[in-house]
């Protein structure tokens, strides 16, 4: 059987999800991408996180970082006047009927990770600027560093100004 299939059998990861999910819905937004990346990796460090599944976790990732972006690649492309909508109706197009669909995941219980991630993400950025000890955390500083940098659009350090402004 292994033969037949040329050793191709992999189990996918949660990037491998993250990539069908931004591709479904956001194209080539590159601000969603590299923010749902970065609440990904960070994800890492949390046992919460990784007892669920992949495709979950990364659709949570989505979910997080459309909303700590003000869900930017719904109306990137509309009228300035239009992006003064109210809070609910950003809110109600986090999630709306195609990642429902492509996902399996009603927005609840994607929203609930969402809320694991999002404490998650918010603790490691403070402990890794707040940590002088250069074994404590090594792998935290990485990772926060890692996308505070101009190839990842600083995502890392924008995320606590966004999400205070919009969760």
């Amino acid at each position: 059987l292994l033969k037949a299939v040329d050793f191709s059998i992999y189990r996918p990861n949660a990037y491998v999800f993250l990539r069908r999910y931004s591709r479904i819905l956001d194209g080539h937004d590159l601000d969603v991408q590299y923010m749902s990346r970065f609440i990904l990796e960070t994800s890492l460090h949390c046992h919460k996180a990784m007892i669920e599944r992949e495709s979950k976790r990364a659709a949570a990732a989505v979910w997080l970082a459309r909303a700590v972006l003000g869900n930017h690649s719904a109306h990137k492309n509309q009228e300035t006047s239009s992006l003064k909508r109210d809070r609910a109706s950003l809110l109600a197009e986090l999630w709306p009927s195609t990642l429902v669909y492509c996902t399996r995941y009603s927005e609840r219980s994607v929203r609930n990770l969402a809320e694991i991630l999002h404490d998650n993400v918010l603790s490691m950025i403070d402990a890794a600027l707040q940590s002088h000890d250069p074994l404590t955390g090594h792998a935290i500083k990485r990772t926060v560093y890692k996308y505070h940098n101009q190839i990842f659009r600083y995502v890392a350090a924008k995320y606590k100004k966004l999400a205070n402004r919009n969760l």
